[in-house]
């Protein structure tokens, strides 16, 4: 015969476990960018460095505050669902280059 607690044991194990769903923050840090990109640090520096976004058709979109870089989980995402349709524009006219 099993005791309260070894049943309430066997009744956890058998169940599967729930988690409870922490949400996204919606604030990111740049290291929070380079794992959401799996990219280096550096490459998420090189994206929202002044200089190098006159580069770019569609710079990432980044806060400036005083307590360093900070990004929009929404606004990254945007942007990464317009580089997307972007590429897929390109290829359809015809202007991608390798």
């Amino acid at each position: 015969m099993l005791s309260d607690n070894q049943s309430y044991e066997v009744l956890d194990a058998a169940l599967p476990a729930v988690h409870s769903a922490q949400p996204e923050p919606e604030i990111l840090t740049v290291a929070d960018v380079a794992r959401l990109l799996r990219c280096e640090v550096s490459s998420v520096y090189n994206l929202t460095r002044r200089r190098g976004r006159a580069r770019y058709d569609n710079p990432i979109p980044v806060l400036r505050l005083p307590c360093g870089l900070r990004f929009k989980r929404s606004s990254i995402m945007t942007w990464l669902d317009s580089l997307e349709t972007r590429g897929a524009r390109r290829a359809q006219n015809g202007t991608v280059s390798l």
